[in-house]
């Protein structure tokens, strides 16, 4: 089990490195992770998961670290999308806690981006400019997911007063910490159940 492909960038002082498994369909689902997670994650998550979206779906699959005290606004993974796979085609975005919240902020930016699924963004950091990227979201649909473990979950109800036209849903999960420990089989479900809508 295996990335087709992983390549390394330069992204200011930081190494970003990708992981893809490549699809046929002219969708891309763009995974991000948490703040200084690897392209594997914990006991492979990230790479099963793309397995999985892959063999469901037929779309490419691009998996994007996330090194210490990145503040990528998504512009490079988007280059290596359009190098590596084609420059026509929609994206699905899934974000990882710090991966949530530069979706949240940075992924209006981008027209590509069709559906959002941000997962324990951290709500209580720089919460305006978060907010602001949401308003001006003009995909399809942002669903943010906060376990109710999670220590932004108690501010989880600022995102149901996002005014974009009913383009931010909110979904929580009960007995869900941040890093979804000991719910790993629900984890990985996440995107067929909240990208794939």
């Amino acid at each position: 089990m295996e990335y087709n492909r992983i390549l390394s960038k330069k992204y200011k002082e930081l190494i970003i490195d990708y992981g893809i498994i490549f699809g046929i369909d002219k969708m891309v689902v763009l995974i991000k992770t948490g703040q200084n997670g690897s392209i594997y994650g914990y006991n492979d998550k990230y790479l099963r998961m793309a397995i999985d979206i892959n063999k469901k779906h037929s779309c490419t699959v691009v998996v994007s670290s996330n090194p210490y005290d990145c503040t990528d606004s998504l512009e490079q993974a988007l280059e290596v999308i359009d190098e590596e796979v084609s420059q026509e085609v929609e994206v699905y975005f899934m974000g990882m806690s710090n991966g949530a919240i530069l979706g949240a902020r940075f992924g209006y930016l981008h027209p590509e981006i069709k559906r959002m699924l941000l997962i324990n963004g951290p709500l209580m950091i720089n919460w305006p400019q978060t907010k602001k990227g949401l308003e001006k979201f003009n995909g399809e649909i942002a669903t943010m997911v906060y376990g109710s473990l999670d220590p932004s979950y108690m501010y989880a109800e600022m995102v149901e007063f996002i005014d974009n036209s009913g383009k931010i849903r909110l979904v929580k999960c009960e007995g869900a910490d941040h890093n979804f420990m000991n719910m790993d089989e629900y984890f990985q479900r996440l995107p067929e159940e909240f990208l794939f809508i």
